[in-house]
């Protein structure tokens, strides 16, 4: 009997420590106000990125650095070899010269550099230097160039130069 006596003051007490109706539904309003209201919001829509870079100038330095390429291959006789050599240098600052836009400098000034080591395997060449430096110089130059064609290709720009 005593079992049962202790039982129910336990369960007595436990259903006086639970709360009233009332203080659940204040509870549960104030929980609701406190949450943000839900209003529907507009998920941006990605968007192309706009590639600033554009073959502005481009085509005029491909015809300079062909003209170049002519020029490099035809030494005239009767040319003084400072001649021939500034005739050269006139091209590169030709290209200097040409607006393009600035994300694209760095591929001009490799070709320049390009031209400058093409040139300088000329003026090896005329002056009976070692043919194997000429060679090297004349290579690197190539190359130069046509790693510029490659970061030109990065912006999508195709430089119609061979």
């Amino acid at each position: 009997m005593i079992k049962s006596i202790i039982l129910i003051l336990l369960v007595l007490f436990l259903v006086s420590c639970a709360p009233s109706q009332a203080s659940i539904s204040t509870a549960i309003a104030e929980t609701q106000a406190a949450l943000p209201t839900s209003t529907p919001t507009s998920t941006p829509i990605p968007t192309a990125t706009i590639n600033p870079c554009t073959n502005l100038g481009w085509d005029d330095i491909a015809i300079y650095l062909k003209q170049f390429d002519v020029q490099i291959k035809n030494l005239i006789v009767g040319t003084s070899i400072q001649a021939y050599l500034t005739s050269l240098g006139n091209y590169q600052e030709k290209i200097n010269n040409v607006i393009i836009d600035a994300c694209t400098e760095n591929a001009r000034q490799t070709i320049i550099s390009g031209m400058g080591n093409q040139i300088k395997g000329m003026q090896i060449i005329l002056n009976n230097g070692k043919q194997e430096d000429s060679v090297l110089a004349l290579f690197q130059g190539k190359i130069m160039i046509e790693d510029a064609k490659k970061e030109l290709l990065t912006f999508g720009i195709v430089f119609n130069y061979p």
